[in-house]
């Protein structure tokens, strides 16, 4: 009981972070395909995500961040698509009527080392974007990121929280849950 107890929360962590960073590129990818008036001359990089409309981002600074934000996308979209494929595997493994210890330990350690590259690649890029911001600019970039994380770990926690009864509720007894 001890194990599998200690299975499920190695896979809960694997979801989470896996959650984490794959809301973070999807929410990355669909804030840079929207749009926003930009200057029509010649050689115009294009729309800028919401991000950096927020902070406040010169379009010069655009010119400059577009190519290491694509490059990054790439990048991360490779390892993403590696991570989801590895938790599919362990899903199997898990699955199998004869479940093989080692080869879940083994493909659990695979799965932790792409998503330390995952979290390798996003460090270097927010490093990366922080060196072309301003000091006003950059506050107020960690300022959104930290709202952004917030959200997302609040979210992913609600689907955890355990539901209440509908004796609690007809007997007007409120649940842990229910009394945040």
């Amino acid at each position: 009981m001890k194990y599998k107890l200690k299975l499920l929360l190695i896979l809960l962590s694997a979801a989470l972070n896996a959650a984490f960073v794959g809301s973070w590129l999807v929410h990355s990818i669909r804030a840079s395909s929207g749009t926003i008036p930009q200057a029509t001359a010649p050689g115009t990089y294009g729309a800028m995500p919401e991000l950096y409309q927020r902070v406040g981002m010169t379009e010069a600074q655009w010119r400059e961040m577009r190519p290491q934000l694509e490059t990054f996308r790439g990048s991360a979209l490779t390892v993403f698509e590696r991570v989801n494929q590895q938790r599919q595997e362990l899903l199997s493994q898990l699955a199998a009527p004869q479940a093989d210890r080692a080869r879940i330990a083994e493909k659990q350690k695979q799965i932790r080392a792409t998503q330390a590259e995952m979290q390798d690649l996003v460090v270097a890029h927010v490093l990366a974007e922080k060196d072309l911001l301003t000091p006003a600019q950059r506050q107020r970039y960690f300022e959104l990121l930290a709202q952004r994380s917030g959200t997302l770990c609040e979210n992913l926690m609600a689907g955890l929280r355990p539901a209440a009864s509908s004796t609690d509720n007809q007997t007007g007894v409120r649940s842990a849950h229910d009394k945040e």
